[in-house]
């Protein structure tokens, strides 16, 4: 019987798809870009290559903990190097809660989005409960990948990730060539919204459309050379999402009209609506049903991560050692994974039942997944602050500490990450509630 995770099973690329998971691809054609839009309209490019360096802070810190430190305790595991067992503990059930409720927010936004995304772009009459029928299917179909191994996901996550890749690029670049007067002025402030609109587009969505890079810091142990591939992964996949972001909001955004924007967020899936007028309806189908089915892609990053920090949590007396049990030819912490499918299941059944019971399926489960999305993002958002604090009380320790680094990246970081926490807590869009 495996009393370890099985080492060297993944390299760079695998550790850059799963991370990417999180950061789906042909989400620019819908969520990722909708909550930008709604503030920062002609400036929305202009917004994700702004947030591109506010991600890349908080990116720098994982980048210097993992030359450090590799382990399964993803997160908690830096913070006990800076701050101790305490704040070590707190990050490691703040990670898992997050964890849960982001991928409750997913099976939710899914669950009530799916048969309306696919009617208004197909005009099909699907009922409510097929899309119910469908984030069961997909959840469980996550599961199986997962509990089958780490190579299975990352071989699954870069099929994918390499096919929306491809289609971003390809439906890009027909989008401009339909633009009559490619320029560069989406690159630029405009006089309307300005400097406000890019900054508010910035601070309550482009930068979050980032979050979810961090699923591979829990994967240390699986990785090869880890204290080398784990932190350039992330710094990669901030960089290749750039890339997509920028390419896949310039195009839609030009041909949607920069003069025309104040409907862009509203219509939910500008990218579809966009191919089925100007491509196809049979690319505008393969946009919207592809869009849907990599709600599969984070499901998966988020369960080995957080199946690998409980299993982490078990081995160090945090949980019961039961957690620490892995599968005996598959090396996987199958009870860890079986628990936290559990603790998912009753976290979505109980908040949809609520809202459900309280507002009926459209309504109720539109507040279901905003809760959700709100916990996700406060619960996030105080774990980067906390390992960007710790960093520099561990740096302290090495000799080969940097100001700028070490100090100033993850200061800067901090104050990022309040700025959104507050704009979060005043109720403004976020593409974490779209995406």
């Amino acid at each position: 019987m495996s009393d370890k995770l099985k080492a060297d099973s993944i390299g760079l690329w695998g550790l850059i798809f799963i991370a990417m998971g999180s950061l789906a691809p042909i989400a620019i054609f819908a969520g990722a870009i909708t909550g930008a839009s709604a503030t920062a309209l002609g400036e929305t490019t202009l917004s994700f290559i702004v947030a591109m360096f506010a991600a890349l802070f908080a990116g720098n810190t994982i980048f210097q903990y993992s030359k450090k430190i590799a382990g399964a305790s993803g997160y908690y595991g830096y913070v006990n190097a800076g701050l101790g067992k305490h704040p070590a503990v707190f990050t490691a059930y703040l990670y898992v809660l997050y964890a849960v409720f982001n991928i409750s927010f997913l099976i939710l936004i899914y669950a009530w989005a799916f048969s309306g995304s696919i009617n208004l772009i197909l005009g099909t009459s699907l009922p409510n409960a097929v899309g119910v029928i469908f984030v069961l299917a997909v959840t469980l179909l996550s599961f199986f990948v997962v509990y089958r191994g780490l190579r299975p996901s990352a071989l699954a996550l870069s099929i994918l990730g390499i096919i929306q890749i491809a289609i971003v690029v390809v439906v890009s670049a027909i989008f401009i060539s339909k633009v009559p007067s490619p320029t560069l002025t989406p690159f630029t402030i405009q006089k309307n919204p300005g400097l406000t609109g890019l900054f508010l587009g910035v601070v309550t969505g482009s930068y979050l459309s980032y979050a979810g890079y961090g699923t591979v810091v829990a994967l240390g142990e699986e990785a090869k050379a880890p204290k080398r591939t784990v932190g350039r992964a992330v710094i990669f996949v901030i960089l290749i999402a750039t890339a997509y972001y920028v390419l896949g909001s310039y195009s839609s955004t030009s041909l949607w009209g920069l003069n025309n924007m104040s409907n862009f967020a509203s219509s939910g899936y500008p990218g579809a609506i966009l191919a089925k007028e100007y491509i196809g309806v049979g690319v505008a189908a393969i946009i919207i049903l592809l869009y849907n089915f990599v709600m599969f892609t984070p499901v998966v990053a988020f369960l080995n991560s957080v199946s690998r920090v409980m299993y982490a949590m078990g081995r160090d007396g945090i949980l019961p050692a039961r957690f620490q049990r892995l599968h005996p030819k598959l090396a996987t912490p199958t009870f860890s994974l079986w628990f936290i499918l559990g603790l998912i299941g009753a976290t979505t059944i109980i908040l949809g039942g609520i809202f459900y019971a309280l507002y009926g399926f459209s309504n109720g489960l539109f507040d279901a997944w905003l809760f959700a999305a709100i916990v996700t993002t406060v619960s996030t958002l105080i774990i980067h602050g906390m390992v960007n604090v710790s960093l520099g009380f561990s740096a302290k320790k090495w000799p080969d500490r940097n100001v700028f680094y070490h100090y100033v990246a993850p200061a800067i970081s901090t104050i990022i990450i309040l700025v959104v926490l507050y704009y979060s807590a005043v109720g403004l869009p976020s593409p974490i509630y779209l995406a």
